[in-house]
Formats: structure tokens, sequence, C-alpha cells
């Protein structure tokens, strides 16, 4: 999640993501996206996977339609919790940069990839998604996952997106999209629904109209998909799976277990997650708290996104487009400086900064409308 900086949409966005920060990570696990299912969730016979499992197989389905098995270095703008940066350089075995407006998610990432064992290879760093502080051709892999919703000017976004992509290189955008043509008057109301629910920015595109965007940059589309029929979101999580089903190791752990070891843990896990909605609400959160627990507990979130999907208005597309090689030769990718020490800080305009063109890169020691 991120945003365009100085705007109130983004202090807003940040202020929702930093209230519920810890009682989300506490609740949905590292990774901030949806859970990808093999089969339509309509068709879908027997048990589901654990949301976990779903939510990882998003990042690995996402992997394979790059088509690469290596990169030299990666930016994921909006980068959650860092699961989705860290995926990405363990699979494709390359170094990672995540940006995000939010100080707690970025905090969270940089422990996520020290606890990984990624050392250096992976930072994160708050910084607009609207405005990346980084030289052009920074990366030769950029990963946007339902952070094009968040951006209220879609074509500077695209731009920025391929101003930092290196010759040569992908861009992965995974995302809520408007479905093509005209919208009904429920329909756009359906949309406008999410965008107070979520702190999204409005100005819904659809994939072709992104497809559009890449096309104006001279970038082509390598691969695309249509997941609408196969995701659950947050939104479709019961209370059950909120608090037992975060990770196939704990779903196996807890069914191997008595019921009331399993209800005795249940209990515990409630407690806490209470407590943090108090200290929360003590600091003077209460807004982003009540906006969970009437959008999440009491099945707002879920019936405004039924809706929205239900009436056409909605789709979760992936895009895969390619930046040419053209007329310049390969050459490294320039080194990156990156201030980690000021990661939580607002002010993004001097945290990194890319020049010359070495071949090594060089990071500090210590530690993501209408058609």
């Amino acid at each position: 999640m991120a945003a365009t900086t100085g705007s109130g949409h983004a202090e807003a966005s940040a202020k929702l993501y930093d209230g519920v920060g810890e009682l989300w990570l506490k609740s949905y696990g590292e990774h901030v996206h949806i859970g990808l299912y093999e089969k339509p969730i309509d068709k879908a016979e027997g048990e589901l996977p654990s949301w976990g499992d779903a939510q990882s197989n998003t990042v690995q389905q996402l992997i394979g339609l790059t088509g690469l098995t290596r990169a030299k270095r990666l930016l994921d703008v909006g980068c959650g919790h860092g699961a989705t940066a860290c995926d990405f350089a363990e699979a494709l075995n390359c170094d990672a940069v995540g940006i995000n407006i939010s100080p707690f998610q970025v905090d969270r990432a940089n422990a996520l990839a020290h606890e990984r064992g990624l050392g250096s290879r992976a930072k994160f760093l708050v910084a607009d998604g609207m405005a990346p502080p980084f030289e052009d051709g920074s990366f030769d892999l950029v990963v946007s996952v339902e952070s094009a919703a968040y951006m209220p000017d879609k074509k500077r976004f695209i731009s920025e997106l391929s101003r930092v992509l290196a010759p040569g290189g992908t861009i992965v955008l995974a995302d809520f999209c408007r479905k093509p043509g005209k919208l009904s008057a429920e329909q756009q109301v359906a949309l406008d629904g999410i965008d107070r629910a979520f702190a999204s920015a409005g100005n819904w595109h659809s994939a072709d109209q992104y497809k559009r965007l890449f096309a104006s940059h001279g970038l082509t589309v390598a691969a695309e998909a249509d997941w609408t029929g196969r995701l659950r979101g947050f939104w479709d999580l019961s209370m059950w799976e909120l608090l037992l089903r975060r990770d196939a190791d704990m779903d196996s752990a807890y069914k191997s277990a008595s019921l009331p070891w399993n209800a005795a843990k249940l209990w515990c896990r409630f407690v806490y997650m209470t407590h943090i909605i108090h200290m929360a609400m003590w600091r003077g959160c209460f807004e982003p708290f009540w906006m969970s627990i009437n959008g999440f507990v009491l099945g707002a979130n879920k019936r405004t996104m039924h809706t929205a999907f239900g009436s056409g208005a909605l789709q979760y597309r992936v895009i895969v487009a390619r930046k040419p090689l053209g007329a310049a030769k390969a050459r490294p990718l320039p080194p990156l400086v990156i201030d980690v020490s000021a990661a939580s800080g607002s002010d993004a305009s001097s945290r990194s900064s890319a020049a010359g063109s070495g071949a090594e890169d060089t990071a500090s020691e210590s530690p993501r409308g209408s058609e």
C-alpha cells in the first residue's frame, strides 16, 4: 500500500494502515494481499486450502507468470509487511527493495527480512509510490501487488514504474480493476463503497487502460491473467480462520491438538487481539479500529466486496509487461545506496539514490474513473 506524498488521501491511508497494523499482522500474517485458489471458489469441492497457503500461492503464481528464473534487483511498490518481496528475492536469487508510506509496515518488513536470513539483500523504507526516490533504470524487476488502486494518478504511477525499470526489465502489476466500458450507477456506487472501506483512491482503471499506459511507455505485455473467480480476501475470512488458520503449519497443529487445548489457544489469541485494540484506542486510533471492527468483524467489507464483484464492476487482473532493450546494450544496474536508518521517517525525498554504473550494489548494514 502506498500513495502520493502530502495528499489528504495519503495521510488517510497511512493512518488506517498504521492504526490497524499490529492487529492485522497478528490476524492475517505477513502477506497483505488476496489468497489465490486453483479452482473458482464457487466450484471448489471439499475444504479449501489454508489462508496462508492461498496467499503463498498468489506470490508463486506471480513469479511463474514473469517467466523469470533469476533477477538482479527488484522493487516492490507498496510492500506491505515485506513477505512478497522476500518471496521474490528467495525465488529469483536477487536483491529486493520495498517502499511503503506506512512506517509500521516498513519496520515489520525489515524485521521479516532479518528473520528470513536475507540480511542486506532485502531493504525496506518509507517512500512514495507516486515518486520512488530512485534514478532511472535502477531495477530489472518492478512488482506492484494491490498498490495501483491506492494511486490517485494512475498515469503518473505507471510512468514512474516504467522510469525506474531498466531496459529489458519486467513489471508485474496485480490489482483490483474496474470492468471495461461504461459503469452503471449501481456499479459506480459499489466502487465508491470500496474507496470508503479501504481508503483506495478512486479513479478506477480497467486492465485495458493499464495496458494502454504501459504501451505509451514502450512496454509490451508478456503475460496476463484474470483471477476474479479464484480469490478470497481478508473480507471473506470467518472469525475461526482469523484466529486460528494463518498458515499450513498452524492449521495442521490445531487439527492435531485436543479440543480443550485449541480452545485455550483461541482464547489467548482473542484476549491478545483485544488488548491490541484497547491500546490502539488509548493512543487515539479509534477510527481505524472501528473501520476494522465494522468492516471485518461485522462483515461490512465482505458485503461491499461481494457487491462489487457480483455486479460485474470489479475484476482482479494480473499484467506482466517488459521494457524492450532497444538499441541500449545490456549493462549492470547502477549501484543503490539506501538509508534504512531513516526508514520510519516521513520525509522520503533523500532516502536513497542511484548513480554511476557499477556492477555491485552497496547498502547500509542496518536493516515494502472512467474508461
